[in-house]
């Protein structure tokens, strides 16, 4: 089933140049997945960082130094 959306003339013509070949709605999807996984990797980007707030991080990152050093030490 086909709905009709009203768009101003710059929009129109804005995706109109970028369809190329593709019909509007290839376009519009294409448009929207791309949006779509961008925001999933804007999102994790909040996190970065979140753990050195934690006390607990300075405790985890030390002992995990120490054994990287072991490791890197043994196998090396």
């Amino acid at each position: 089933m086909a709905h009709t959306l009203m768009v101003s003339n710059e929009v129109y013509a804005r995706l109109k140049m970028m369809k190329e070949d593709n019909s509007f709605s290839e376009l519009i999807l294409t448009l929207i997945e791309e949006s779509s996984s961008k925001k999933i990797g804007n999102e994790l980007v909040r996190f970065f960082g979140v753990l050195k707030k934690e006390t607990e991080y300075d405790k985890i990152l030390n002992c995990m130094r120490k054994e990287w050093a072991l490791w890197t030490k043994k196998y090396a």
